[in-house]
């Protein structure tokens, strides 16, 4: 069976996520609501549910997703019981009818071949309409590829359109990026170990983009870029080896880019550089950073 875990907080789409999840053709899964210590109540709606749903609601006496919302999500995960496959869905988010039932019909497809199943996915606005068409994936998929189209803006990708094995997760757990900004991009290299992922293009995620979503705010640029440095730092010196030499080399130079944008570019950093051009180390690609450091160091004097 499958546990479908939402960190609750928000209550203004909530029920078009609960009413998606009462529309599914096969019920075969079992709902867990983790209330994040939220001002809005959302006790009454989904007692309006629960005889079409299994559901099991805390409310949490602390709040824990303003300082890590990585961490709010393993606690809802600790509400589960018995199931071997989890999906993270978002407060405001929707499934089309047929995602559970199409996971079951995939099952014989997958099951010992993967620790990640995804979906395709689409995203809609406020008021649902849609904004972008739906991102199909190939069937079967490593991990790294995965993410390497995301990176270069090929495809998108977030939490809620995938299905996870919990043994996968309990080996590692969601590493606890400011905002939880990148934190499914690691767990998704990290969970899938050497195994690749499945993809049920059949059936769709909906993904809601709003301003009182973390993707849609403006006022947490910081913290988004915090995360995305470390999440790069993570992958150029820890994750290369799972990636091409090719889409190596991109990482690092995107790396390197976001220092310049960002003004992040600390001589820690460019040490670190230093080290990653050294330890992959290419004669073009090595050549090019020297004269990009050196340019870079010039900087200062031509302003004054």
């Amino acid at each position: 069976m499958v546990a479908i875990v939402i960190p609750y907080y928000k209550i203004t789409f909530f029920e078009h996520t609960l009413r998606s999840l009462k529309n599914q053709k096969q019920k075969d899964f079992h709902i867990y609501i983790g209330n994040d210590n939220s001002p809005e109540n959302p006790e009454e709606m989904i007692d309006s549910f629960r005889k079409d749903l299994d559901i099991t609601y805390k409310k949490f006496r602390h709040n824990l997703g303003g300082t890590s919302l990585s961490a709010h999500w393993e606690r809802c995960i600790e509400m589960t019981g018995e199931e071997e496959w989890i999906m993270i869905l978002g407060d405001d988010d929707v499934l089309q009818d047929n995602v559970i039932s199409s996971w079951y019909d995939h099952l014989d497809l997958f099951i010992f071949r993967t620790n990640l199943v995804r979906f395709s996915s689409k995203l809609i606005s406020e008021t649902g309409e849609e904004l972008s068409g739906n991102f199909y994936h190939p069937t079967w998929e490593t991990a790294p590829d995965a993410y390497f189209r995301k990176h270069q803006n090929i495809t998108r990708s977030s939490l809620p359109e995938y299905i996870f094995s919990k043994e996968a997760f309990q080996k590692r757990g969601f590493y606890d990026f400011p905002m939880a900004w990148h934190s499914d991009d690691r767990a998704w290299l990290d969970f899938a170990g050497n195994l690749p992922i499945y993809t049920i293009n059949e059936a769709t995620v909906l993904i809601r983009f709003s301003p009182a979503s973390i993707s849609g705010k403006i006022d947490n640029v910081h913290q988004k870029a915090q995360a995305t440095k470390e999440f790069l730092e993570y992958l150029i010196l820890k994750k290369l080896s799972v990636f091409t030499r090719e889409q190596a080399f991109t990482l690092i130079r995107s790396y390197e880019n976001f220092l310049e944008k960002n003004d992040k570019n600390t001589f820690r950093e460019r040490l670190l550089l230093l080290f990653i051009y050294l330890k992959n180390y290419e004669s073009r690609s090595f050549k090019t950073f020297l004269k990009r450091s050196l340019k870079s160091l010039m900087k200062p004097d031509q302003k004054k």
